[in-house]
């Protein structure tokens, strides 16, 4: 006789649908296009154009400290009366508070 098989589902859970990446918020709100936002700051193009469009499977820190720096350096060059902080670069998504998706 055939022991009963134990199936279990392991939930693997993806930690960037938890985020919402707010950086191309930012850009447009200093009028910035990601190609000058990335060239004037040092950033491989396609890593901001990443960002902008939710493709990002990682990120250091040190990469999400320079942006949040380069967007208040941009903001004060441009003599532009705002503050960026982390959460202008991407915020963490409450599951508990989205709608359920059909």
């Amino acid at each position: 006789m055939l022991e009963p098989v134990l199936e279990i589902d392991i939930i693997e859970r993806n930690y960037f649908d938890m985020i919402k990446i707010t950086l191309g918020e930012s850009l447009k709100e200093l009028a910035l296009t990601q190609n000058k936002f990335a060239v004037t700051y040092g950033f491989r193009p396609n890593t901001i154009n990443d960002f902008v469009n939710g493709n990002v499977k990682r990120a250091d820190f040190d990469t999400l400290d320079k942006m949040v720096n380069s967007l208040n350096h941009y903001a004060k060059k441009m003599k532009i009366q705002c503050h960026f902080t982390l959460s202008d670069v991407f915020i963490h998504v409450d599951e508990s508070q989205e709608e359920p998706k059909n």
